[in-house]
């Protein structure tokens, strides 16, 4: 196949788009796990990685929180001390959180060997978020997976080199059997087994230096001696390699998610906004604390009210003694008692602000510069009832100072409505600060860095929901994945999350939405970027058949200034909200037959493509049966490489035809129709391929 160099810095700029989403995805994963086993971020663009200096652990020791594991353990030395509101720490299996309706989160101690569960015990103490020495885990989750990476040690440090989990063992193992370790590690497992062994035995090494585990279980090893620039390098390639771009949230985290967030929304903000009710008419608790000569039942019963087991505002209580000598010479003792709520009632506010972000994001797909500088007066509901965002978009301005293009788009009723409720929360209490739809209301009320603020939330949000590495990027990657699959289940999530009684009103609604649309654009762009490179890069050459092709080919010879480069993302993105707006989505694969099915979704009333006409029992909406293609569909592209599938079809259907004498009339006119139309194909691509002087196809691979 012949393409020019211009149509190659096309094709090769859409890859560097896709490239460049993995690469930061790839950061955050990276500085994610570093700063966990190391107290601190490594900068990981670019040289940064190989050029970033090692800070001796040692260093980290007025920044750490320690957990205190060897003074219970001198205290209880059989460990009968609590990790968890369910385990203790001499248990074979931590339960951190019960399953209830979601799965349960536990630490597994007694799925390693029996002379190692010591060792994973005590460095499983401080992937704990309580005990955590650097203070950077903050959901039981990250501590499963953390802690479920001993297996990785286990294999390649222990069993590969013989070891037990003796004292004598362990003081045996160096910086080359660490790194030998890690060697092997690369070459025989996954990824995620290397950069996991990376993390882990880095961990080992914190807090063996700290002294904060039982001395026969420290390592003897300088961390600068693993943790080395080309280490470090070699590892985040690693992972960059690996990565395809922002993952989408699974299912259990989206569960999470939106458990926490419909929470906060439907049964935290009726219970706080009766608590600003109840002390309005206390004007002097509004001032400072409330001080009562006598216990205050009404107050303790108003702001401690739990919803499912769970506080929502709450306060802190003591007791005031003054002592007094009267007149008379008698002492006299004065109890008062002291409930302070202003604290509790802040952190409940940042619960509703964290309920709103997650929604929002999923919402909107709005990028984090556009939502950093959001104000509560930016969120309208118009006179037609419609609630409605306007924003500065960044990405594609053309403003020359950078201040953004106006714009504005709409959202659901239910996030409206809950972003009003939340305004009049953060206005009482002088909670209002700047007004800016996600600044915390704990802390103080200057904001320097509008994106580190967000940041701030998203970190905030993982912490509280327990889904680790969550970054703004996942929402929309998400909500992509979700209308590219659509699964029964899938669609039925969808509907939920819009508020929304038709999926297809759904999709018309997310048509309004560029943010969504993009995000679709991009993710499908990542799943399918080779398929969708080979489609236009057929028709650019010329060599190509069938009519999805030549409808494509249509337009590209109208407008082919759209179908390179850059603007050819703008393209597809009007094919998708197009789709979206008659209530269908995109789908893209490459076939069975070597062609590529460029189709969508189907309705009940939609004409259905051959691959379904004759399913029986069909549920809608329903996609394309990629396993079942048959050639002469509309929706085909065919391309210079289906020519061998082509003439295989042609020599089957002829050899049939001519051992065929009894066949039925029926069968024999729809084998001589499928032999004129692989012909026609057939002859459409030699032709094309003749016309701009493409050597014929050949794969005999």
């Amino acid at each position: 196949m012949i393409a020019n160099d211009d149509e190659d810095d096309d094709f090769e700029q859409l890859m560097q788009e896709i490239d460049s989403e993995a690469r930061q995805a790839a950061d955050a994963y990276f500085n994610n796990l570093y700063e966990t086993s190391h107290g601190r971020s490594c900068h990981s663009s670019g040289e940064d990685v190989a050029e970033e200096s090692s800070v001796p652990l040692e260093d980290l020791s007025n920044r750490q929180r320690k957990g205190g594991l060897k003074f219970k353990l001198a205290a209880s030395p059989t460990g009968d001390f609590p990790v968890s509101h369910y385990s203790n720490y001499n248990q074979g299996r931590w339960v951190l959180m019960e399953g209830r309706e979601y799965c349960e989160i536990s630490i597994v101690i007694n799925n390693s060997r029996e002379d190692l569960q010591s060792l994973k015990r005590a460095i499983s103490y401080y992937f704990l978020p309580s005990t955590n020495p650097f203070g950077t885990i903050k959901s039981y989750v990250s501590s499963m997976n953390y802690a479920d990476a001993f297996k990785y040690v286990e294999r390649f440090v222990f069993k590969d080199n013989h070891l037990d989990g003796t004292e004598e063992s362990l003081s045996i193992i160096s910086s080359d059997m660490l790194n030998q370790a890690l060697d092997e590690c690369k070459v025989q497992a996954y990824p995620h087994s290397y950069y996991m062994l990376f993390f882990y035995i880095n961990f080992w090494l914190s807090v063996s230096v700290q002294q904060l585990i039982p001395s026969e279980l420290c390592l003897d090893v300088d961390v600068n001696e693993i943790d080395t620039p080309e280490r470090r390098r070699d590892v985040y390639d690693y992972i960059a390699a690996n990565f395809v771009g922002w993952k989408p949230f699974t299912e259990e985290e989206l569960r999470y998610l939106l458990s926490y967030a419909y929470f906060w929304i439907d049964e935290g903000i009726p219970v706080i906004e009766g608590v600003q009710r109840y002390l309005l008419t206390i004007p002097k608790a509004l001032e400072s604390v409330h001080i009562t000569a006598q216990r205050d039942t009404r107050f303790e019963s108003v702001l401690a009210q739990q919803v499912k087991g769970i506080n929502i505002v709450g306060f802190d209580y003591n007791t005031l003694s003054q002592r007094m000598t009267s007149s008379s010479g008698r002492h006299l003792e004065y109890i008062r008692h002291s409930y302070s709520w202003k604290d509790k009632y802040r952190r409940a506010v940042d619960r509703v602000r964290n309920a709103i972000f997650i929604l929002f994001c999923l919402m909107t797909g709005m990028r984090k510069r556009e939502m950093a500088a959001l104000k509560f007066e930016d969120v309208t509901r118009g006179a037609d009832g419609v609630w409605r965002v306007s924003f500065a978009r960044y990405k594609t301005s053309t403003d020359p100072n950078y201040l953004g293009d106006a714009d504005h788009i709409s959202i659901p009723d239910y996030l409206g409505e809950a972003i009003d409720s939340f305004r009049k929360l953060r206005i009482f209490g002088h909670y209002f600060r700047k007004g800016y739809i996600f600044q915390p209301v704990r802390g103080g009320a200057t904001v320097n860095r509008l994106d580190r603020m967000i940041a701030n939330v998203a970190r905030t949000v993982a912490g509280e929901a327990g889904v680790p590495q969550l970054h703004i990027h996942r929402f929309r990657k998400t909500i992509a994945e979700l209308l590219i699959n659509e699964s029964e289940a899938n669609i039925d999530v969808i509907r939920m999350i819009f508020d929304h009684s038709s999926y297809v009103m759904t999709l018309r609604y997310i048509a309004r939405n560029p943010f969504l649309v993009s995000s679709v654009v991009d993710t499908l762009k990542e799943h399918f970027a080779e398929d969708f490179v080979d489609v236009v890069r057929a028709i650019h050459t010329g060599v190509y058949a069938g009519d999805a092709a030549n409808r494509i080919a249509d337009q590209v010879n109208k407008r082919p200034e759209l179908f390179s480069g850059t603007v050819l993302k703008t393209t597809v993105m009007q094919y998708v909200k197009h789709l979206f707006e008659g209530g269908s989505s995109f789908r893209i694969q490459r076939t069975s037959l070597g062609t590529i099915c460029m189709s969508q979704t189907f309705h009940e009333c939609d004409q259905l493509p051959p691959c379904l006409a004759s399913t029986t029992g069909l549920i809608y909406p329903a996609g394309p049966d990629f396993s079942n293609c048959q050639i002469h569909c509309d929706k085909n592209v065919i391309l210079q490489g289906s020519q061998d599938a082509i003439e295989h079809n042609l020599k089957f259907y002829r050899t049939i035809l001519a051992n065929g004498a009894r066949l039925k009339v029926e069968a024999v006119r729809e084998l001589e129709l499928k032999v004129s139309v692989n012909e026609r194909l057939l002859n459409e691509l030699l032709v094309s391929a003749a016309k701009h002087k493409v050597e014929p196809f050949t794969d005999r691979s």
